[in-house]
């Protein structure tokens, strides 16, 4: 079973030695509000996921792999959300490239 989408996360911070103030202050969101994101009572957006990755400097693919990999009932809310929009990602891009040829 893969992990959680902020278990990645929150291992990822710890390693960057970021606190949750920290990651939140750079996010521009309140420490509260990112508290709960991490523990999984916030819906995370897109945006604060895309910022999160680059802030941290790791590899989207890696968490949504990870997601990818665990049983569709053992998923929360945001870990859909990002499911659903990679799937959109590979939709548009297959269109890109049928167009292209």
């Amino acid at each position: 079973m893969g992990l959680l989408v902020f278990e990645i996360i929150k291992i990822e911070r710890v390693k960057k030695k970021l606190t949750q103030n920290e990651l939140a202050k750079k996010l521009k969101i309140s420490q509260t509000h990112y508290a709960r994101l991490e523990r999984g009572e916030r819906e995370l957006s897109f945006k604060i996921f895309s910022k999160i990755v680059e802030i941290l400097d790791i590899d989207s693919n890696q968490i949504l792999s990870a997601v990818h990999n665990k049983p569709i009932y053992d998923l929360n809310k945001s870990e859909i959300n990002l499911l659903d929009f990679k799937n959109e990602i590979i939709e548009e891009l297959e269109k890109k490239i049928k167009n292209s040829i």
